[in-house]
């Protein structure tokens, strides 16, 4: 049995069309903004990512350590200190010591910046006040300390410890010269418990008594003991002694106060 379709045509009368069972109907006209294609599928998520690749760790590359400089090795002097001019060798002073002028016992305190250093030496039984300290090392040829300037110049070791620091710290004065004693012509008359002070660059002073006062020839100084390494601050004070050789114009012996903190 068919079915009846009632239109109107582009004129507007009625048109009747008749339409067999099982025909399609006419479908209603596409819309022009609608592209057919094949319906979107849902998907459950991104892809599954690739397996994870088994083994060791990666490590992180270590980064290059950078080695402290190692210090220069201090020096030490070889031998006896030739510290007297030999001018008295044998007679007698032709006039006495100069007084030793007052020496503060403070030095005024400097900047934290700069190096700390003696700066003065007071001995009263020696009757010695320098209130300054030059600078020695040692010398280019032959490896010897240097010597002070002049003989009422007093010198100290700048290679070797700061007075009142750990290791021992080494001051060097002149005994005489032609013109007459040295600032260091009584540091053999020194005895055990007898003073020593050391003014310092930063405002304070180092304290020290002494222990011994020694002789030794040149030739057989004992370097180990006053230049070598201390459990504790030492001080060693170091002139010339004994027999006069005239031939090298300098004494056959050194004098060695070693004293330690009080």
């Amino acid at each position: 049995m068919g079915s009846v379709i009632v239109t109107r045509d582009p004129q507007g009368a009625l048109a009747v069309t008749a339409v067999p069972d099982g025909a399609a109907s006419p479908s209603a006209p596409a819309d022009p903004t609608t592209t057919a294609g094949p319906t979107p599928t849902s998907s459950a998520g991104p892809p599954s990512s690739p397996p994870a690749t088994t083994g060791p760790a990666p490590t992180a590359t270590p980064s290059p350590t950078t080695t402290a400089p190692t210090p220069a090795p201090r020096r030490t002097p070889s031998g006896g200190v030739p510290a007297g001019y030999g001018g008295l060798a044998g007679a007698s002073a032709p006039f006495a010591a100069p007084a030793a002028a007052p020496m503060p016992v403070v030095a005024p305190p400097v900047s934290s910046r700069t190096a700390l250093r003696p700066t003065g030496l007071s001995v009263p039984a020696a009757g010695v006040a320098a209130g300054h300290l030059s600078d020695l090392g040692v010398e280019r040829r032959g490896g010897t300390l240097q010597v002070p300037a002049g003989p009422q110049d007093v010198g100290w070791f700048t290679e070797g410890s700061v007075p009142g620091q750990a290791g021992p710290a080494v001051v060097v004065g002149h005994v005489d010269s032609w013109q007459g004693p040295g600032v260091f012509s009584r540091l053999r008359e020194l005895r055990a418990g007898d003073t020593v002070d050391v003014p310092r660059s930063d405002g304070t002073v180092a304290h020290f008594v002494v222990d011994s006062v020694e002789q030794f020839g040149k030739d057989t100084f004992p370097t180990d003991r006053v230049y070598g390494p201390t459990a504790g601050p030492a001080l060693r004070l170091v002139t010339c002694g004994g027999p006069f050789d005239p031939a090298t114009r300098s004494y056959v012996d050194n004098v060695v106060v070693f004293a330690s903190p009080r």
